[in-house]
């Protein structure tokens, strides 16, 4: 879990859930272009999650 803590924490702007081991951001329609990079919600969790993956790794 205290990877999942560092992402979120890193990522302050998205209300991130863990679901079956993968980021699903809850507030992405919320939130402006500025604050997502222009990247789809798609495009984003699949972001975080190699994020995640590469936190986990480094533990």
């Amino acid at each position: 879990m205290k990877s999942f803590d560092i992402l979120q924490k890193k990522y302050g702007q998205f209300d991130i859930q863990l679901e079956n081991g993968f980021p699903i951001i809850t507030n992405f329609d919320s939130l402006t272009d500025e604050e997502t990079g222009g990247w789809t919600k798609d495009e984003v969790e699949d972001n975080l999650y190699e994020e995640y993956i590469k936190i986990e790794n480094n533990e």
